[in-house]
């Protein structure tokens, strides 16, 4: 799994509490496709599989500030998620 961009650089996914982490990340990555499926797979196209924004604009046809904003409101999402408050650390950033 390729982690780009900075979305988890704060999160520690070492040790037991880094498999308990990312039990919740891909949990939450389920809720969110249940609400907002181009979200949930914008998420995952840009920090998962490391596609800049422009890449990700190109990729599903939108712009890149529609990408941006899409990814803002994504993350504002998963970090008010219960166990992705920064999985006890610094609070992520895109």
């Amino acid at each position: 799994m390729v982690i780009a961009t900075g979305m988890f650089d704060d999160w520690r996914f070492g040790g037991d509490s880094g498999k308990d982490l990312r039990i919740a990340v891909r949990a939450a990555l389920t809720k969110l496709a249940s609400i907002d499926p181009s979200c949930a797979a914008l998420i995952k196209l840009h920090v998962f599989d490391g596609a800049t924004l422009e890449e990700c604009a190109a990729k599903l046809g939108i712009s890149r500030r529609v990408v941006a904003r899409r990814l803002a409101w994504g993350r504002a999402w998963l970090v008010n998620e219960p166990g992705l408050e920064g999985g006890g650390e610094a609070e992520p950033s895109f």
